[in-house]
């Protein structure tokens, strides 16, 4: 990016296809939609507390792709923050809350059984919870691993709607199986040990978590009582649900006008951000229940960037 000596933007500084050094002068201004910084890894460890750098770089799944007709069939590395970096070297501040990140399961996507256990066959947060909030117990599993294995007995359960698919429990649960990881034994002992976790650990659990269906209230972790379905029906099944990272949706500060601001959120003429360069717009998550969300950003806000730019420069 290239600028004034009174900090106005003037262009940037690209390479073509061939290697070479261009130099675009801007006529307007410059406006900067150029992914997240998930793939730069000196970056995530900056910005990311430790857990969370670690799944980060460790489960990272992201890869660009755009439709069946229009596939993307670049080798170039992508969401490497080259875009956050020249907007902060003109001047711009990055996102001082926990950078907001998209993270979900790629296999339970639309599943959550009664009972989700970690590696030690412990429960440990509350399975109705969506992605943006699971996400953050997930990166903090003691073996830094990414996924869970959800337990439940052979009855109907009232499924949370992490996706609006009433009545359709069934056929969710015989799609994941035919994709997933699953098992199936007829005590929660053999079933622990074909998933490898300690049998009187999960006979524990299980035996705690009935006692609070039972009982109608979640004093563990407050799950709704319309969605405390018992594990008492054999044969017990295991499913396991992976998790993975996609990308950042953490961005510098702007204005109302897509306008980048400086640490003082004085304009800095001429620069605009839209997409996953913008940030202080997600909260702590991307929330996986309305899926390309980032893509109508990227979308809306370059429009309304592009039409400011226009206009007032």
């Amino acid at each position: 990016m290239t600028k004034d000596a009174d900090g106005t933007v003037t262009g940037l500084i690209a390479t073509n296809e061939a290697g070479d050094y261009v130099h675009y002068k801007a006529s307007k201004g410059v406006i900067m939609c150029a992914g997240s910084y998930g793939g730069n890894e000196e970056m995530v460890d900056y910005f990311c507390y430790p857990t969370m750098a670690h799944f980060i770089k460790t489960y990272n799944a992201y890869n660009s792709k755009a439709s069946d007709t229009a596939p993307v069939t670049t080798d170039e590395k992508m969401d490497d923050g080259v875009g956050h970096k020249m907007m902060c070297w003109a001047g711009a501040i990055m996102e001082e809350i926990d950078p907001s990140y998209q993270a979900w399961s790629i296999d339970g996507y639309s599943f959550a059984a009664p009972l989700a256990v970690n590696l030690q066959g412990k429960r440990f947060f509350n399975e109705c919870f969506s992605s943006l909030s699971t996400s953050f117990p997930i990166f903090e599993l003691p073996e830094q691993n990414n996924y869970v294995w959800q337990i439940l007995g052979s009855d109907t359960f009232n499924m949370p709607p992490l996706l609006p698919i009433p009545g359709m429990t069934r056929e969710i649960m015989d799609m994941i199986a035919s994709s997933s990881e699953y098992y199936e034994a007829d005590t929660i002992a053999e079933l622990a040990e074909k998933i490898d976790i300690d049998p009187a650990a999960l006979t524990a659990t299980v035996e705690r978590y009935n006692e609070i269906c039972k009982g109608g209230k979640d004093e563990d972790f407050g799950k709704a009582p319309w969605h405390l379905n018992p594990v008492d029906t054999p044969p017990y099944k295991a499913f396991k649900e992976n998790y993975h990272f996609y990308g950042m949706s953490s961005g510098v500060k702007t204005n109302n006008k897509l306008q980048v601001v400086d640490k003082d959120w004085k304009v800095i003429p001429h620069l605009y951000a839209a997409g996953n360069c913008v940030g202080w717009r997600m909260g702590s998550g991307y929330q996986n229940v309305v899926p390309g969300l980032c893509n109508v950003y990227a979308a809306v806000h370059g429009y309304f960037a592009g039409k400011n730019c226009a206009t007032e420069n």
